[in-house]
């Protein structure tokens, strides 16, 4: 309730929010999707991913982009994640819809993302269906 809640406020705010607020939002999401518990469920992967969306909406500058990107690659390249794939099919969701609406600003990141989700697709366990679907 309280990320639906956020991304509504995110959506119909007429102006866009100091980079200060922006930055606190986008720490608390990634640390979020970094714990273990409680388990990532779908519905929580959208509300993640389209907060930072609408986050990327209204900034303009893509540096903040790019370091979001390159800590959620980190995330999916730790090896606490390797364990829990509930963390890595929340953040390979988050990639996903990053990548889907602001991949043009990013394009140099697109082969690293690639590469690491498709070694991590290959190193994947049978019973890890959720994994693979994402």
């Amino acid at each position: 309730q309280h990320l639906s809640g956020l991304q509504k406020q995110l959506q119909d705010s007429p102006t866009t929010l100091p980079k200060e607020t922006t930055d606190r939002i986008l720490a608390t999401v990634l640390k979020y999707a970094a714990m273990p518990s409680p388990r990532q469920s779908a519905p929580i992967r959208h509300l993640m991913a389209r907060i930072l969306i609408v986050i990327f909406d209204q900034r303009e500058e893509t540096r903040s982009l790019f370091d979001t990107m390159a800590s959620l690659c980190t995330i999916l390249n730790d090896k606490k994640t390797d364990v829990d794939s509930s963390i890595r099919s929340c953040v390979i969701h988050i990639i996903g819809a990053m990548e889907e609406c602001h991949g043009g600003k990013i394009i140099s990141l697109l082969g690293e993302c690639v590469n690491l989700i498709s070694r991590i697709y290959r190193n994947a366990k049978e019973g890890e269906i959720s994994l693979r679907v994402e």
